[in-house]
């Protein structure tokens, strides 16, 4: 089983921020599984 909880994510370009995911709670049993969509290399464009 894998488990996530109270997950955040804010990505930050100079004074803006965009929130992406708060507090976010996520169980998975053996044998489940998850996909994620979204633009190709996004989580790969953020600047720290």
């Amino acid at each position: 089983m894998y488990q996530l909880h109270e997950l955040s994510r804010v990505y930050r370009k100079g004074q803006s921020s965009v929130v992406a995911l708060r507090d976010v709670d996520l169980d998975l049993q053996d044998g489940e599984f998850i996909t994620s969509k979204g633009s190709a290399g996004t989580a790969s464009r953020h600047s720290s």
